[in-house]
């Protein structure tokens, strides 16, 4: 990359992007931030009447949309939507990994936790991970959480699912190094909205830096959008972390090299 293509970075004309957990804030939100840059969007969620809104505003300013609703567990119907996907559009570009359900019930909910992340996750990584293999490139960008540096009171499913989602993040990045395909994360705090857990709900400590007051989901799209980007050619097996006014600023991520 030089200055010459700097200036294209977010330029995702004619280019694919898989966004699963579509029906949610932050799925609808880089959404329209993708389609804005001019990328094809294909939405993959449980129910696919709540991503019609989003495929309507997506159509109206001139890029395809697909949508899916299926159960992301289901490897069957996962492995059927890319190839679909595959014979509708030709390629895949980017998967938005972003399946994630906000379940507070550890006693009653840790199974339907662990089986939308990370297997939800994996099983859509693994397909479109095979085809971007064949293609020889592709962004791969998983969500993950700030809360694993320091813990999190009554949320001990979510941090250990959470953790495993870093791990995957790191061995596919391993796995796909030599194909030209680039696995990161982002770990994002709780979003302030009602269909999203409180921001400091065990009263982590103020960090030494403060940015802003709650992350709003458009606070995320910057760092979704970079590790889609052709910026982010060299990195891989990271996790770029989003941060609030109550969360750690002090993680550290592992290199790939």
């Amino acid at each position: 990359m030089n200055e010459l293509t700097v200036g294209n970075l977010f330029d995702w004309k004619e280019k694919n992007v898989i966004i699963t957990g579509a029906d949610n804030m932050v799925g609808t939100t880089l959404a329209h931030a993708f389609a804005f840059h001019q990328a094809n969007v294909v939405l993959i969620d449980g129910n696919e009447e709540s991503m019609l809104n989003i495929r309507s505003i997506i159509t109206e300013m001139g890029r395809k949309c697909l949508t899916y609703g299926i159960d992301m567990t289901d490897e069957a119907l996962v492995a059927n939507a890319v190839v679909d996907v595959c014979e509708k559009l030709g390629t895949i570009d980017v998967l938005v990994n972003h399946t994630s359900k906000n379940i507070r019930k550890i006693e009653t909910d840790t199974d339907k936790i662990f089986e939308i992340e990370p297997r939800g996750m994996l099983l859509i990584a693994h397909e479109v991970g095979q085809v971007m293999k064949e293609q020889g490139y592709g962004k791969i960008i998983n969500t993950a959480s700030d809360f694993l540096e320091n813990g999190h009171q009554n949320l001990v499913s979510h941090i250990t699912n959470y953790n495993g989602v870093l791990e995957m993040t790191k061995s596919l990045a391993r796995e796909y190094v030599a194909f030209g395909v680039n696995v990161n994360a982002v770990g994002r705090s709780s979003i302030s909205n009602k269909d999203n857990l409180s921001s400091n709900p065990s009263g982590l400590s103020t960090p030494k830096i403060l940015i802003h007051q709650n992350v709003e989901p458009s606070d995320l799209v910057g760092a979704y959008l970079f590790l889609a980007s052709s910026g982010a050619d060299y990195i891989t097996g990271q996790t770029l972390y989003v941060h609030d006014l109550n969360s750690p600023v002090e993680n550290k991520v592992d290199l790939i090299l």
